[in-house]
């Protein structure tokens, strides 16, 4: 999906990607990035691009989760830490 970018309506984003705990890995919340976009999931796109899980039978072309939120390797992504670190901390 390509944006265009409209440099008056761009609002500032925070992307937290949540923890995990599988197959004896584990790590923490943390913070991917800040940047201007025009709304959450350009935000996304612009700091993840390819690394964000895919789905091509979905209209935007990216797997969602439950909640909606687009993920790396079913790691939800949110605009806050509080979200983020409800999972795994």
């Amino acid at each position: 999906m390509e944006y265009k970018t409209d440099w008056l309506n761009l609002k500032n984003y925070q992307v937290w990607m949540e923890g995990f705990a599988v197959t004896g890995q584990q790590a923490q919340a943390h913070l991917v990035g800040k940047i201007g976009a025009e709304s959450f999931d350009e935000a996304c796109i612009k700091l993840l691009g390819d690394s964000l899980d895919k789905d091509d039978k979905k209209s935007d072309g990216y797997r969602r989760l439950s909640n909606n939120e687009m993920c790396v390797w079913a790691c939800g992504l949110y605009n806050n830490e509080s979200d983020a670190r409800k999972g795994f901390g």
